[in-house]
């Protein structure tokens, strides 16, 4: 079970948890490159193939917290999506996934990734935040109007799967590591967070709130009410709060997605 393998991961420092993740990776099969830069390490599997698509999350937290969350689910469901594209790979596009470090000291691992590789060939990056908990998805940060063969598709896969998909100007988070590949140039790309029907519901009472220039302590205890963000950046983000259901639903409709654009791109679309 995924949720295994975070119930592990919430115990560990940040250095712990990058060398769990490559032990994790070698014993799959899967032997990763490392990045290091100036103040970090970032983890990816790359690809041999000219045109691809990319999976992202970060393995880091904030001080004090477990990051169960934020964002140990993200970086199993990327080794889960690995693990599954070495058994039965993508026939005409490749499969990239990253897992940064330092997103949470803002996105050092993300830019600094970008300053090295940059995003030549990369048709799309779907970035993980906090999948662990929720019946459905949030992708962000983005208007109604936006165009993407990525973005488009997943929509399709979900909807066909009658999961709830939504698209959102923000998460209350700031950013997330998306923002280093849009800065860059790479207008297809987005954060992927799972919600439940409660946050959504909040949701709406805080953007009508917005409407109305309420106070910051009204807008904290809005959004307070959230599940999503009751135990955000605390030290009870833990795997205890979490969905085993969640983590599943994410793997299986990012899989669908990525044969999805595959065979669509073998069809010459």
């Amino acid at each position: 079970m995924l949720i295994d393998q975070i119930r592990v991961l919430e115990k560990l420092e940040d250095a712990k948890r990058f060398d769990l993740i490559l032990g994790w990776l070698n014993a799959s099969g899967l032997p990763p490159t490392i990045h290091p830069y100036r103040t970090g390490k970032n983890i990816f599997l790359p690809t041999t193939r000219n045109l691809k698509i990319a999976v992202s999350s970060h393995f880091d937290t904030v001080p004090f917290s477990p990051g169960a969350n934020d964002n140990a689910s993200a970086v199993v469901v990327c080794l889960e999506l690995a693990k599954r594209h070495k058994q039965s790979p993508l026939k005409h596009l490749g499969l990239e996934i990253y897992i940064f470090d330092e997103e949470e000291d803002g996105l050092i691992g993300s830019e600094a990734f970008i300053q090295a590789y940059g995003t030549q060939g990369l048709m799309g990056l779907i970035n993980l935040e906090m999948v662990g908990m929720g019946n459905q998805f949030a992708l962000w940060p983005l208007h109604e109007f936006a165009k993407g063969k990525v973005l488009e598709t997943m929509e399709l896969t979900a909807k066909k799967q009658s999961i709830p998909i939504g698209r959102y100007d923000k998460i209350v988070m700031t950013t997330a590591d998306h923002a280093s590949f849009r800065a860059a140039g790479l207008s297809d790309c987005f954060t992927l967070t799972c919600i439940s029907d409660k946050d959504v519901s909040v949701a709406t009472h805080f953007y009508k709130a917005m409407e109305f220039d309420v106070d910051q302590k009204t807008m904290v205890d809005i959004i307070s009410e959230a599940p999503l963000f009751e135990h955000y950046h605390q030290p009870t983000d833990t795997s205890a709060f979490l969905s085993e259901a969640s983590l599943q639903m994410t793997v299986d409709i990012l899989w669908e997605t990525l044969l999805a654009l595959d065979a669509d791109f073998g069809k010459g679309n």
